[in-house]
């Protein structure tokens, strides 16, 4: 089950920049679990500076494309 693999069923996927230029202030979404983008190749949060409401993240993208088993991933943290 994805349940299994992965901890929250539905979670915003954003950083700063990108949630300032397409929401602004908004606030709206901040219920929902926050994984953020910050490929800055470290394992913690941080990088992590409040934003749309939220004030702890629930996990970072820390590094993208990742070689892994002959495929490329996404490196999660998931909490500190």
């Amino acid at each position: 089950m994805i349940s299994e693999v992965i901890p929250a069923p539905c979670s915003m996927v954003t950083n700063a920049t990108e949630w300032n230029a397409i929401c602004g202030s908004w606030t709206g979404a901040d219920s929902y679990p926050l994984c953020y983008f910050a490929p800055d190749g470290e394992a913690n949060f941080a990088s992590f500076e409040a934003f749309g409401g939220w004030n702890k993240p629930y996990a970072k993208i820390y590094a993208q494309d990742a070689a892994l088993g002959g495929t490329e991933v996404d490196l999660i943290h998931w909490g500190d």
